[in-house]
């Protein structure tokens, strides 16, 4: 294709501020790229997860987040790219057939390791949980100079309801499953 095409769709954002300004934000973002393959074009979807800190509130009143945009912010926010696997863990919480995202913790320790990503210059984590009735969100990422940066927040049963939803539907899509006979 000589031509790129880029579809963005809507996030999916959700906030959670909170008078203190310390709160947190998530949002999921579908990146769509047309590739070309032995002469046939398709849209080849990536999905996104990015967290934030709340950074106080705008002129408005209405509370602000510390959202990536090159290296500014890059000490309050974290992106990790969601592969199949990593859905398909969020989606066995979400669905209720696991309390935790990735493997069970090792022998001796308490803490789910959680979904892990080593990168060229660090590492990111994503941790999705059950814990006393109520799912809870953590995203970390570790920089080449050990510098750690985590946000977390928690998801409501609505938001999870809509968050499993837009997951399953990726993943259709993703396979281009979704097609209708006309």
């Amino acid at each position: 294709m000589t031509q790129e095409k880029r579809i963005l769709a809507k996030e999916y954002r959700i906030y959670k501020p909170n008078s203190k300004g310390s709160g947190a934000a998530s949002k999921f973002q579908c990146r769509t790229k047309w590739k070309t393959v032995d002469g046939v074009d398709y849209a080849d979807l990536i999905l996104f997860l990015e967290t934030a800190q709340q950074t106080g509130y705008d002129s408005n009143n209405n509370a602000s987040f510390a959202w990536s945009s090159g290296d500014k912010n890059k000490d309050k926010s974290v992106t990790m790219k969601l592969g199949l696997p990593d859905i398909g863990e969020m989606l066995l919480v979400l669905k209720g057939r696991k309390k935790f995202v990735g493997p069970e913790p090792k022998q001796g320790r308490s803490v789910e390791p959680g979904l892990y990503h080593q990168k060229k210059n660090g590492n990111t984590s994503l941790r999705l949980k059950w814990s006393d009735g109520r799912l809870y969100l953590n995203l970390s990422s570790q920089d080449a100079k050990k510098n750690v940066t985590k946000v977390s927040h928690s998801i409501t049963s609505a938001e999870a309801a809509v968050l499993e939803s837009l997951l399953d539907h990726f993943i259709v899509e993703y396979h281009n499953w979704g097609y209708k006979i006309n």
